[in-house]
């Protein structure tokens, strides 16, 4: 969702990209992967669904391709937001990875939407708890700093351990780049012109995680 999210604020017009049907899909794409227990994520699909939300919200009421673009990116924000909990993220995503055109309006028209957004979510966090609770999860939150059995949270040696944690993350982020790269380009020339191998594709990848996971 979030590649297509992103051709669409950078000027390519991809089909039903934004298409209430679309939506319906990758909700349904969603609830049916994560239950299957595969292993995917919802981030990018509900990029795509708040900006599919709200361009279908706005249809009919936006006068040019400028303001359904900027609606897009202010959904694709708001979509950032409640998947990983960080208003200045969406915003931040929409301005630096998303759109190439920005105005100073926009800055503050996506930054209401991502708290808006938030502020929902929170909301429905507070659901069978006290309503108004602070504390970590509740309506107001400033994280979990609490750690049992200890004065201090990690020793200063253990920065050193970080350091190589990191670096080894990020030579394993730039493998799996490579090779996710390299699998969608034999995707692209194998896989995607056909709507039984990909539905095959689909099939053979759902057994396989199942019997990994569940059997193995």
């Amino acid at each position: 969702g979030i590649a297509e999210v992103k051709c669409f604020l950078n000027g390519i017009d991809l089909p039903n990209v934004t298409a209430p049907l679309t939506l319906v899909a990758k909700v349904l794409g969603v609830i049916g992967s994560v239950s299957a227990g595969l292993p995917v994520g919802k981030e990018g699909p509900m990029v795509h669904s708040g900006a599919v939300v709200a361009t279908t919200l706005a249809s009919g009421n936006t006068r040019n391709d400028k303001e359904v673009r900027d609606l897009v990116a202010c959904g694709a924000a708001a979509g950032v937001c409640t998947a990983f909990s960080a208003p200045i993220g969406g915003i931040l995503f929409a301005l630096e990875e998303g759109a190439s055109y920005w105005k100073p309006s926009l800055t503050w028209r996506t930054f209401f939407c991502s708290m808006v957004a938030f502020a929902s979510l929170l909301m429905l966090n507070t659901l069978g708890a006290q309503f108004g609770k602070l504390g970590y999860n509740k309506l107001f939150s400033f994280g979990n700093f609490a750690w049992a059995g200890a004065s201090t949270s990690y020793a200063m040696y253990e920065l050193f351990i970080f350091v190589l944690l990191g670096a080894v993350g990020g030579l394993m982020g730039a493998i799996f780049n490579h090779t996710n790269e390299a699998i969608t380009k034999w995707r692209l020339k194998h896989v995607n012109h056909s709507k039984v191998r990909r539905l095959t594709e689909v099939l053979c990848l759902s057994v396989l995680v199942s019997v990994t996971m569940f059997v193995i």
